[in-house]
């Protein structure tokens, strides 16, 4: 009585026990059956149309898993016909497409999710209940999260809050395209458990470079905002030279900033930058000049200048890098600054800043 096309939709109305169906559909009218060797079964879903909530498309596969060829992709707040269900995922039709055509019912809604933002204020961005600064605050969303942008009146989105009932409003000012990236600082304190460094005045370099370094993080994490620190070590343990470069370079860092005292025979004074004395970047450069220089501001210690070495840890970073010696450990008068509680926090403050300055890192 007829045929019937690749992924034409039936309804299926029996089966015999030879394992044919009964179908009804558009096109033929009357008692109607098929081999089950070429039908699918699928659970038909609650609603015709879907719209598509990936943050930026969703994947379109031949069969109902991800082990199934990608065919298509299908944009974010795209409308989308859906014919069945089956394991999680919709069969729907796509014109354009010859091969079957599935997606993750987890990433289709029933409601059109609009567009994707991110929140770009400094530390997080208030939530009202309307389009204004009069209306009541009902929420707070912190920097860098994703935002779902339903609507937009008098330069404020409308967006969309599982957890929060009633309008949901936030600045359209402070709220941007893309992710808000942030500056990745990897700290790395010299030397470490049975390396002690440099040793001088009752001191050991290893002690006073984490306590400085620990000091570092937390004022970056804790002043700024848009930056994400590691460090190679928090506590007095030994880490190999290649180790803490490859560290940061798993990472992804940005900076390498290894932080170290310098040692002689007791009577030089100060503090120095090294980068690697082979070929760097121009930013390398410029990051030097403009953490020693902020430095050479802040401390009252003698400069020492700006140098260049082939320290490993500078040789093998993927990243710009930079080694400090802060002050000499063998000094008594650097001494009295770094076996200070008060010296080494203001020293890591003071590197903090200086390494904000160079990165335009924003404070709160």
């Amino acid at each position: 009585i007829g045929g019937l096309e690749d992924y034409t939709r039936v309804e299926l109305e029996g089966e015999t026990s030879d394992g044919w169906y009964q179908i009804s559909g558009e096109g033929f009218s009357g008692e109607a059956y098929v081999s089950g060797d070429f039908i699918v079964p699928v659970d038909l879903p609650e609603e015709d149309v879907g719209y598509v909530d990936a943050n930026i498309s969703l994947n379109v596969r031949e069969g109902p898993s991800t082990s199934y060829d990608q065919v298509s992709s299908i944009p974010r707040g795209e409308e989308i016909d859906l014919v069945g269900e089956i394991d999680g995922w919709y069969k729907i039709r796509m014109d354009d497409v010859n091969e079957p055509t599935y997606v993750s019912a987890s990433l289709v809604t029933n409601e059109n999710p609009g567009a994707v933002g991110y929140v770009d204020a400094n530390v997080s961005l208030n939530v009202r209940e309307g389009p204004g600064t009069s209306y009541a605050q009902v929420s707070s969303i912190p920097r860098g999260e994703q935002v779902n942008i339903v609507g937009e009146t008098d330069g404020w989105y409308e967006i969309r809050m599982d957890d929060v009932s009633g309008p949901t409003y936030v600045s359209a000012n402070l709220v941007s395209e893309n992710p808000v990236s942030e500056v990745k600082i990897f700290i790395d304190p010299g030397h470490g458990g049975n390396d002690p460094g440099g040793i001088g005045q009752g001191l050991e370099e290893k002690d006073v470079a984490l306590d400085i370094s620990l000091h570092v993080a937390e004022v970056l994490e804790e002043d700024y905002v848009g930056v994400d620190v590691m460090m190679s070590r928090t506590t007095d343990e030994f880490i190999e030279l290649p180790d803490r470069a490859a560290m940061a370079n798993d990472w992804g860092a940005d900076y390498f900033v290894s932080v170290h005292n310098n040692a002689f025979n007791g009577s030089a004074s100060g503090f120095e930058s090294f980068i690697f004395n082979g070929n760097v970047s121009s930013t390398t450069i410029e990051k030097q000049e403009e953490v020693h220089q902020y430095i050479a501001n802040e401390l009252t210690a003698t400069d020492r200048g700006m140098k260049r070495e082939n320290f490993s840890v500078l040789r093998n970073t993927a990243m710009s890098a930079i080694l400090l010696e802060l002050l000499f450990i063998d000094n008594a008068t650097d001494a009295e600054m770094l076996g200070s509680p008060q010296g080494r926090e203001e020293l890591g403050h003071i590197t903090a800043d200086a390494i904000a300055h160079a990165w335009n890192i924003e404070a709160r």
